[in-house]
């Protein structure tokens, strides 16, 4: 949907604003405060209802965007939501209280972009609503699928740059890779003569209240947070990982990792053929595999540093795809080399490097890492690359959830993947704790589906492997809840116990 017709923008800013005064919250702006709304209309049925939102209309207000900030405007200021404008070439650190202080909305923590007083803050959550279709406050739940948005309507009233805006936009969707049935269209950005009452442009105080998203119960409810504007920054960073904890997504992908089939020890051409068929069949649409698993070149017609670039050439070869959807590193340490010899940090850093040149080559999308504790992974992240890894694939179960790395991996925005989530494959120890055993009966599913949703309604993705199509389609039949008692005993059972490797005996 898009068009240059300017009766259409009016229309379609005239009718957010309506849906703006229709929500029914407290605290809205009053005379010498603004805020900035900000909706998506669309044609089509890709969209839910909600109590708040009639099917093809999702309103989710820019309070979000600019939510739990502290800032202090200057009279030769373009009034800011997020972006970060300094004055003239004043040098100060962005975390620190100070002339230029603030803390944006929690999808991002980091300061906008752009060029200094003509940039709108909101191009970068318009530009990811373009990416994933899931990052606004509301759309993140309403949103049935991803969408691409090829037209925008600014509002009369607001101070904003054109042209920095069409820029700021087409840089951000540069990199984006679009999937069908989406295609990439011209984008068209225009500025609507409908004025909003609380304009931008009428006073120079922002309103301080916010609404926000914040888990409930194990879902997701909207909640009004009132007179934020004198918040910390730490304090903000802790309000902002209530939502961060509850959406999980990879930077480049339009594919969540949740539930992917796993093919460790499953060879031969003949049996992974019909594996993968019986998976498509189910509904899998990612598939786990290693070079070392063996079975690379079934699956379509060790190595570090250095050679990383190279492993990852082979892979995309010996799958015969043209690009893989993630790639990891398997393991902290290299072939050959000591756990404890000071080599393996060096050759961690290089593959690193190798992959996010792979990144770059169109090879693959997104990059991760696999058995990487808390320490290794704050070995990459203390480089500030560019590319941080999207997922960390660990054993974790209930003889094994590592919540500190848990924990870690939510703040930074790491997806944790589980694997080994069934225990041992010749160990039935967990599969068959009596505790699952109960908890599987009461619910009249499988230990095996218990354990899996135990990890998933822990925001945590699974791998898991099946060869026999009951199985497979049992692995991904998980459309059940576990009460929050059962989940915490589940999580207290006292067994202790690794059924794969131990990455802590890595220097």
């Amino acid at each position: 949907m898009g068009t240059t017709d300017l009766n259409f923008h009016n229309k379609i800013a005239k009718l957010c604003f309506e849906h703006f005064n229709l929500l029914p919250k407290c605290g809205k702006p009053k005379e010498n405060e603004w805020t900035i709304l900000s909706c998506i209309v669309q044609e089509d049925e890709d969209t839910a209802n909600s109590s708040f939102h009639e099917k093809n209309l999702l309103g989710s207000d820019e309070f979000d965007d600019v939510e739990k900030k502290k800032i202090k405007l200057e009279e030769n200021d373009i009034y800011r939501t997020g972006a970060k404008c300094l004055e003239s070439d004043v040098k100060q650190d962005l975390h620190l209280e100070g002339i230029n202080y603030h803390v944006t909305g929690v999808v991002r923590i980091k300061p906008g972009r752009g060029v200094r007083t003509l940039s709108v803050s909101c191009s970068d959550k318009l530009a990811k609503w373009c990416h994933l279709g899931i990052q606004g406050a509301l759309l993140s739940i309403l949103l049935k699928e991803p969408i691409y948005l090829s037209s925008f309507t600014i509002a009369g009233g607001t101070p904003f740059d054109k042209e920095a805006m069409e820029r700021a936009l087409f840089h951000r969707l540069g990199d984006v890779q679009l999937e069908h049935p989406y295609h990439r269209s011209r984008m068209i950005l225009e500025q609507a003569s409908f004025t909003f009452s609380f304009s931008k442009s009428d006073e120079k105080k922002p309103c301080p209240s916010s609404i926000t998203w914040l888990k409930i119960n194990n879902s997701k409810k909207i909640q009004f947070v009132d007179d934020l504007s004198n918040l910390s920054y730490k304090n903000a960073k802790l309000y902002s990982k209530q939502y961060q904890k509850s959406w999980t997504i990879l930077k480049k992908s339009f594919k969540v990792w949740t539930v992917k089939i796993g093919t460790f020890q499953i060879r031969g051409r003949s049996l992974i053929r019909d594996v993968l068929n019986y998976a498509l069949a189910a509904g899998y649409r990612q598939i786990d595999t290693a070079a070392v698993y063996g079975n690379e070149e079934d699956i379509a017609p060790s190595d570090q540093g250095d050679s990383a670039l190279r492993a990852l050439e082979n892979s995309v070869r010996n799958l015969d795809c043209g690009y893989l959807d993630l790639y990891l590193i398997h393991w902290p340490g290299a072939h050959g080399v000591p756990g404890n010899h000071p080599n393996n940090i060096k050759l961690r850093t290089s593959s690193w490097t190798q992959l996010i040149k792979g990144v770059q080559q169109g090879l693959v999308k997104d990059i991760g890492v696999s058995n990487y504790t808390i320490r290794h992974l704050n070995e990459i992240l203390s480089k500030n690359y560019d590319i941080k890894p999207a997922v960390n694939q660990v054993e974790w179960h209930p003889h094994c959830h590592q919540s500190d790395l848990k924990k870690f991996c939510e703040k930074e925005g790491i997806l944790l993947q589980a694997y080994s989530s069934l225990g041992g494959s010749n160990n039935p120890k967990l599969i068959s704790d009596p505790v699952v055993v109960e908890i599987a009966k009461k619910l009249e599913k499988s230990p095996a589906q218990v354990l899996l949703q135990w990890a998933l309604q822990q925001k945590v993705g699974i791998i898991p492997k099946a060869r026999s199509r009951e199985h497979i389609e049992a692995n991904i039949d998980l459309n059940f809840t576990i009460s929050d008692e059962d989940m915490n005993r589940l999580s207290s059972l006292k067994t202790e116990e690794r059924y794969a490797w131990d990455p802590k005996t890595i220097i």
